[in-house]
């Protein structure tokens, strides 16, 4: 009895020294501005114990004394509050939103860290603003919104495709410049392999990080220099833009809803300039069947107008037969012009769009909804959307993509926590041929002539003796149909019968435990895997011009990525002033990929849909690779601060590969120095940090790059070294190519940064400035080898690369009165990138053409454009010939650099009570682009440029030189032009115009451009390089948001907010092309200024609302 008092005793005294201990403490969470936060999670610190604050922000909460609660909200930087001396009533705690000032950036391998205690760059972008664009494709959200970050658009109007992302300018040659993407806390990945896609034809894939739901991320974070990265290693080289999806957060009502749906419109943005003065034809003569499919024939302005005279008769000279088109039109042949008559039998003067026959409105639906919610037990986030693109080009132009993802999070007691995040994704698409392709719909789009109707492309061609031909491809150089072989693909054949689809499978899935067995040690195990299949299929029709007896390609692509780290981080206190963290760790990864590809031509049955079957043997051509790619890495780091003041991180990982025969090590060390707390405390200038960083992070070889490779050869030798033999004479064989090095080094980067920040008037303004500087060693590169080695190549370690800028930053909150705020975000980044050596030869090849192509050139920036160039003296003059016309020079040289000298992006957010209006202009100054889709204009005579008509005096047609050194008199008289284009008073009525190069007037006319070296097919690149400037108003959005009390009792809501948005609403350059951000190479190739019938970008509208429970 005795005993069981006692017990009673001791457990009344103990439960009333623990009552004693807790505290409830309450208080209300607002923005900056004092407007209420409902729904914020408050947590006491190393516990599951919780609650959300309520529609007023108000919030109450039984804690123990002394503890730390943790804000945390959606769009708004965490916060930690102390409760001291058993204080009940905390009042307001106001919440910066993301990208404001006081962040707390996520830093490397996911450790949270105050951003004014880092020495290193590390960029926040807002989800919100991500968002805000209404932007389908995630990388593209980015461009504008981060200093360093370069986005370059692939193709605009082809839906879902990709992009290229560049960190700081380019950093290898041989290897991918994207930066490595980490999606909670797994490498993710972005490829976008090309498969059968020519590097200047073909379609432009995907960015595999597009398959991620933009309402997804919870935050966003790019580490940007090599101390910041170092942690990642040799996957770190371009620098690591970090994801973080998101969690549950709790409410009032337990859980939150949230629904979104947006429709946007699209446009064609910009147009390259057509001449539609003159028809199809040469010598100034109207020709049905254009020789050379030119467009140098009559002026349309002189025929007499009306009816056509077709040769309906077939007895009649020159009856070709009939086409009749499945939309029921008849087509016949018309007589060519004569020197009397120009135009021939062509008397109607209409011309048509391309652009109307091709183009139409393009619509984006894109809904979505999300449930998350979170108690004392822990969270969850659940989303779905889907994402429907039909694309501004009619005909199979279209995107799909369906997103699922789950995210939980269970607390075990105080001490342990598991997580687990998981999405799938399924994105299925048809894409548009483009580039340097018969097939693309711009290289024979843009070169038919202003009077032939594209209309009517496909139908039956009834021969001279009315013989049927079915399914027979109508297009200007085959406008009958009567022959196999189009040249140019009509563009409508191409996008109505010609298939480029993907269909996509993608899962990304992570699993986390987390311990917390001491109040100064967690331990983390996360593991986690990124699969994705890219089942792709081609199919060109019989009779379509890349593949006139028909084609069918069936590839898969197939790569799974296995990550596991390990990480145990523990905080320390030396002493009252110098405390810090210490985290170490051990991490695994895999990827593995592998390709089937399947091909079959010349169809045994021209009406078969597309299968494998539909082809003899010897037409056909399966091949499949694998590989395997395995790394660990061992790593720690250090972060110290003293007299809260100065802050030093230390750490470095040392790391092995499967690709090459040795470790290797990057450390890294940065510093940061808040000075401001030297200086008394003032209103104006209340923050300032000096910092700088210093660091090495590096690329590893691909698969294999260490061995010496077999490949399939059908001849082997024949290299210099041998006598051919043919592998079928001995039961098959192969060759090997390159030999295996004897020691192979991974590109190192190494890099020091410097910069300061700054806050003033009471935070509301905050400025930042960087200077880096980098060098990136042991560039890894093919080198070619004697053939006497039996070799051609080997890898070998053989370029190096620097770059150097500078980063400036600025946002702040300009007006704040009453109920109206303009907030302004502004962004400059200027990099000069060199090629510093190259081992073995003075230029690389990236890509484009043989005359005109982006390389490396030793002592240039990468990608400098490289081509043929007119002749010219020591003094830049040009060298003339004794016509007074310019030469083309005889060797190639770097005649562009498409390296932009700066980038701007500036933003402005204005608020008044419940609307808000957002703006973003983005501006990329100088670098050049190659417009070489204006060069092949000029050779055909369709540019706009060349719809020129000019009279000449009867002197000057018997004295002014054309190119070929003839006179207009006799020209005329030689019968290359026509006599009708003589006035009576002996003046011609001229195509062209007047040109002096120095030696004179000169005429420049059609032989200037068909043979002479006015046109990108006959003279020098250098005369189509063009200033890239441009300045676009990126975004314009204004939304409502409908909240008032009084709406959330009457409907039970949060919110609903209503948004209207403009993309790309206007461009302003001087480019003559359709967009001086394109890139012909696509996105993964380092490739870059080079325009070629790129297909064009697009102006959006985009409408949209969001429903909160």
């Amino acid at each position: 009895m005795k005993s069981k008092l006692l017990l009673t005793l001791i457990f009344l005294v103990g439960l009333s020294a623990y009552a004693f201990s807790q505290v409830t403490v309450s208080g209300t969470v607002t923005d900056n501005s004092g407007s209420p936060l409902p729904g914020v999670n408050v947590i006491e610190k190393g516990t599951s114990n919780g609650v959300a604050t309520d529609a007023n922000g108000k919030f109450s909460l039984n804690v123990s004394n002394g503890s730390t609660l943790l804000f945390s909200f959606v769009g708004f930087q965490p916060r930690e509050v102390k409760v001291v001396g058993g204080a009940t009533d905390l009042g307001t705690i106001k919440m910066a939103e993301e990208g404001s000032l006081n962040e707390v950036v996520v830093t490397a391998l996911g450790v949270e860290q105050s951003k004014d205690q880092t020495g290193s760059t590390v960029t926040q972008v807002s989800p919100k603003a991500l968002v805000s664009s209404g932007e389908p494709q995630l990388l593209n959200q980015l461009a504008g919104k981060a200093a360093g970050v370069q986005i370059i658009s692939s193709s605009g109007s082809d839906p879902g495709a990709g992009a290229k992302i560049q960190i700081r300018g380019a950093n290898t040659i041989g290897g991918s410049n994207q930066p490595l993407f980490v999606i909670d806390g797994i490498p993710a990945y972005n490829s976008t392999t090309q498969g059968t896609s020519a590097s200047t034809a073909g379609t432009v894939q995907q960015s595999r990080l597009n398959d991620i739901n933009p309402d997804d991320i919870e935050s966003m974070q790019v580490l940007k220099g090599a101390s910041a990265a170092a942690l990642y290693g040799a996957r770190a080289l371009n620098g690591v833009i970090l994801i973080t999806t998101k969690s549950g957060k709790a409410n009032k009502k337990g859980f939150t809803v949230t629904l979104g749906s947006s429709v946007s419109l699209d446009f064609l943005n910009r147009k390259v300039p057509l001449q539609e003065a003159y028809g199809g034809g040469n010598n100034g003569l109207f020709q049905f069947v254009p020789t050379g499919g030119r467009s140098w024939g009559d002026r349309i302005a002189d025929r007499p107008g009306g009816t056509d005279n077709f040769i309906t008769d077939p007895n009649a000279a020159g009856y070709q037969g009939r086409f009749v088109a499945n939309d029921g039109k008849t087509y016949y042949a018309i007589a060519n012009g004569t020197d009397a008559q120009p135009y021939g039998g062509k008397n109607d003067r209409t011309t048509y769009s391309l652009w109307d026959n091709l183009f139409q409105t393009g619509v984006i639906w894109n809904n979505s909804v999300s449930i998350s919610s979170a108690d004392q037990k822990g969270n969850f986030y659940m989303s779905f959307s889907d994402n429907r693109i039909d694309g501004i080009i009619i005909g199979n132009s279209s995107n799909r993509r369906t997103t699922g993802r789950l995210n939980a999070t269970r607390y075990l007691g105080k001490l342990f926590t598991v997580s687990a995040r998981a999405t799938y994704a399924k994105t299925a698409g048809n894409r548009t041929q483009r580039g340097s392709n018969l097939s693309g719909i711009f290289l024979g789009g843009l070169r038919t002539p202003a009077d032939y109707d594209i209309r009517g492309y496909t139908g039956t061609y009834f021969n001279a003796g009315g013989t049927p031909f079915t399914g027979r491809q109508r297009a200007y150089r085959n406008p009958l149909g009567a022959g196999t072989f189009s040249i140019y693909d009509n563009p409508l054949w191409i996008t109505n019968n010609i298939l480029n689809e993907t269909d996509v499978d993608r899962f990304l899935g992570t699993l986390e435990f987390g311990a917390d067995p001491l109040p100064w040690l967690n331990i983390t195990w996360r593991t986690g895997v990124d699969f994705f299949s890219d089942l792709r299929s081609d199919f060109f029709p019989t009779l379509s011009s890349t593949n006139s007896g028909g084609a069918y390609n069936l590839s898969n692509f197939r790569n799974t990525q296995f990550n596991s780290d390990l990480i145990a981080r523990a905080s320390f206190k030396a002493t009252d002033n110098i405390s810090g963290t210490v985290l170490v760790g051990i991490g695994a990864n895999e990827r593995r990929g592998q390709t089937n590809f399947n091909q079959v031509t010349s169809f045994v049955n021209p009406l078969s849909p597309p299968q494998l079957a539909n082809s003899g043997a010897t037409a056909r051509n399966p091949t499949s690779n694998f590989s395997v790619i395995r790394n660990v890495g061992y790593y720690a780091q250090a972060n110290i601060g003293f007299y809260d003041m100065v802050f030093l991180n230390a750490g470095g990982r040392y790391e092995e590969w499967s690709t090459m025969n040795k470790g290797f090590f990057f450390p890294s060390v940065d510093v940061a120095f808040q000075f401001s707390k030297l200086l008394p405390k003032n209103d104006i200038f209340t923050f300032g940090k000096l910092r700088g960083a210093w660091g090495q992070v590096g690329n590893a070889a691909g698969a294999y790059a260490d061995q010496a490779p077999f490949f399939d050869n059908a001849i082997i030798g024949d290299a210099g070294w041998g006598s051919n033999l043919d592998p079928a004479a001995y039961g098959g064989g192969s060759r090997q190519s390159n030999t295996a090095p004897a020691v192979l080094e991974p590109e190192i980067k190494t890099e020091f940064e410097v910069g300061v920040d700054a806050r003033f008037f009471k935070d509301r303004l905050s400025v930042s400035y960087t200077y880096y500087n980098n060098n990136t060693t042991n560039l890894i590169q093919a080198i070619n080898v004697a053939p006497s080695t039996g070799f051609l190549a080997r890898s070998a370690n053989a370029a190096t690369i620097e770059n150097r800028g500078q980063e400036f930053e600025i946002s702040g909150v300009a007006v704040k009165t009453g109920d109206f705020s303009l907030s302004i975000n502004a962004n400059y980044f200027r990099n000069i990138n060199l090629v510093k050596t190259l081992v073995g030869t003075e230029q690389i090849f990236l890509g484009g053409f043989t005359g005109t192509s982006s390389a490396a050139v030793q002592g240039y920036q990468l990608g400098t454009i490289w081509g043929t160039r007119w002749d010219k003296n020591d003094n830049g003059t040009l060298i003339l010939d004794a016509d007074g016309f310019p030469q083309q020079a005889a060797t190639p040289f770097a005649i562009g650099d498409p390296n932009p000298e700066y980038r701007v992006g500036l933003g402005f957010t204005a608020r008044y009570k419940n609307f808000s209006l957002n703006v973003l202009v983005d501006h990329s100054a100088g670098g050049e682009i190659w417009n070489g889709t204006k060069g092949a204009l000029y050779f055909f005579g369709r540019h706009g440029d060349q719809d020129h008509t000019i009279t000449l005096t009867a002197a000057e047609a018997a004295s002014l030189k054309t190119w070929l050194g003839l006179t207009v008199d006799e020209m005329i008289t030689s019968g290359r032009y026509p006599s009708a284009n003589r006035n009576a008073d002996g003046s011609v009525r001229f195509r062209g115009k007047k040109a002096d190069f120095g030696g004179g007037t000169v005429l420049l006319d059609e032989y200037w451009y068909r043979s002479g070296p006015g046109s990108g097919f006959t003279g020098p690149s250098e005369q189509f390089i063009e200033d890239a400037t441009w300045t676009r108003l990126r975004e314009v959005s204004l939304s409502y948001t409908l909240n008032s009390k009084g709406f959330q009792s009457a409907t039970g809501l949060q919110n609903i907010v209503f948004t209207a948005t403009g993309r790309n609403l206007f461009l302003w350059t001087d480019y003559d092309g359709i967009d001086p951000d394109t890139n012909l190479t696509g996105a993964g190739l380092n490739a870059i200024g080079l325009d070629y019938f790129n297909n064009p970008a697009t102006r959006s509208f985009l409408f949209s609302i969001k429903i909160t429970y």
